[in-house]
């Protein structure tokens, strides 16, 4: 079973701020993972496609924690 935008499985919304929001089909557990601050603040100030680049090939060896802020009591109805 994968998961695709064609399939419907996956939605896509713009509101202003990356995360991810994974649900079970019937509402009872989801976790939602955004972006630290610190990490938002990071990719901001990259200037250009090489620094952006560089910037994103060394924050893939940067903890997990400095870069993501994981809820795992997200309600599918709403926001945490």
């Amino acid at each position: 079973m994968g998961y695709t935008l064609g399939k419907g499985n996956i939605t896509v919304s713009d509101e202003g701020e990356p995360r991810v929001r994974f649900e079970l089909a019937d509402g009872s557990k989801g976790i939602e993972v955004c972006l630290t601050d610190e990490a938002k603040a990071r990719i901001a100030s990259a200037n250009g496609w090489d620094e952006a680049d560089r910037l994103g090939r060394h924050m893939l060896t940067d903890p997990e924690e400095e870069l993501f802020i994981v809820n795992h009591a997200v309600a599918a109805t709403g926001n945490p």
